[in-house]
């Protein structure tokens, strides 16, 4: 089965559609000398990253590869220095680097907050390369052989449309290692696509993704609603033969940055309930999206956004119940509730392990 037949094509971006609805103000491209058929392209989407560029981009050029690669950059009118960062790494790099300068009119709101989706779309669909690699610009990568790496292990599994590796998480305000975001063991394994979507976007750290370019042509409109992205670009990708995980941690994810978006939603009461259950109702329709083949990891998802909210303190007495009565099943979720704290008592997970609790079978 391939990735197209899994899906249904009615509720897909197209590029032409993109524009049509959201670009008020033409994205400019600055100029540059890449080449028009490169191997990768990497995404780099970046806004107020004045302290963090530097490190995202020479981590990409410290690549060693024998293949040629693109940085598409995706500046989304910092009112920093990112811009001009951005700009003296396109003017050094005009073989490598495509910058496109955004405006913040052509923002996409979602929840009444502005986001980058436009900016994250937009870089996509100017990919021209065979695979595509995510780093956003307040993240970095550590090892060289990264983009080899990946690259010669979906040029060995062609009906595999993912790959991800471990990341470290690093807390942006002391430096200091809080974790190993999506470590799933010490071997190269294939990771099934209903553990990809039942890790929440947890399995695959942004920074470590590798796509092909096939993936876009799928992603749904769902995107222009939905709080989070990256849940729905890494389900789509893993369907239907998986993903190739990694073992080794060749990234750094910043944790507690200030353009982190799980930092400013939590900063408010209705924010941070508004986005979950908007996120759960996006999650619903994805299940028709797939044709309902993963509904026991879609239902977990819920369920588990769910128990969040319960425990939240950001979320008042009254939209707690607001949230269980949203469930198709209460009787299902009162289970979940119950598996989960009995699995609290029989953990043996190794502790490196950074997985949430939603890695218990």
């Amino acid at each position: 089965m391939n990735l197209d037949s899994t899906l249904n094509s009615k509720e897909t971006i197209s590029y032409e559609y993109l524009l049509d609805k959201f670009q008020k103000v033409p994205v400019v491209e600055y100029p540059n000398k890449v080449c028009s058929n490169p191997t990768v392209s990497i995404c780099v989407l970046t806004y107020q990253h004045e302290k963090y560029l530097v490190d995202c981009l020479e981590g990409i050029l410290a690549q060693e590869v024998d293949f040629d690669f693109e940085i598409i950059i995706g500046e989304d009118q910092s009112s920093d220095n990112t811009r001009r960062i951005a700009k003296e790494y396109a003017e050094k790099h005009e073989k490598i680097v495509r910058l496109f300068l955004h405006s913040r009119e052509n923002n996409i709101w979602i929840d009444d907050r502005p986001t980058g989706r436009f900016n994250l779309l937009y870089s996509l669909f100017k990919s021209r390369g065979q695979f595509i690699a995510l780093c956003e610009g307040d993240d970095y990568w550590t090892d060289a052989s990264k983009l080899q790496k990946q690259v010669n292990a979906l040029g060995a599994n062609p009906n595999i449309h993912l790959s991800f590796h471990p990341s470290n998480k690093i807390n942006d305000k002391d430096d200091s290692l809080l974790g190993v975001a999506g470590y799933f063991g010490s071997k190269s394994m294939i990771i099934n696509a209903a553990t990809i979507i039942k890790s929440n976007a947890a399995a695959c750290p942004t920074q470590s993704i590798m796509m092909r370019r096939s993936v876009v042509d799928n992603l749904p409109r769902l995107l222009f609603r939905s709080p989070g992205a990256h849940l729905f670009i890494q389900s789509i990708a893993s369907v239907p033969n998986g993903a190739i995980y990694l073992p080794d941690t060749m990234a750094v994810y910043r944790v507690n940055s200030n353009s982190s978006v799980m930092k400013n939603v939590r900063g408010t009461r209705s924010g941070y309930f508004n986005w979950l259950m908007t996120s759960n109702d996006c999650i619903r329709e994805m299940n028709g999206f797939f044709g309902y083949q993963y509904k026991h990891s879609i239902n977990y998802i819920l369920y588990y956004n769910t128990l969040k909210l319960l425990r939240s303190r950001f979320t008042t007495l009254s939209e707690k119940y607001k949230a269980i009565l949203s469930l198709d099943s209460i009787f299902a979720f009162a289970i979940f509730v119950v598996r989960k704290v009995l699995s609290k008592f029989d953990r043996t997970r190794n502790s490196k392990n950074q997985y949430q609790d939603w890695y218990v079978q």
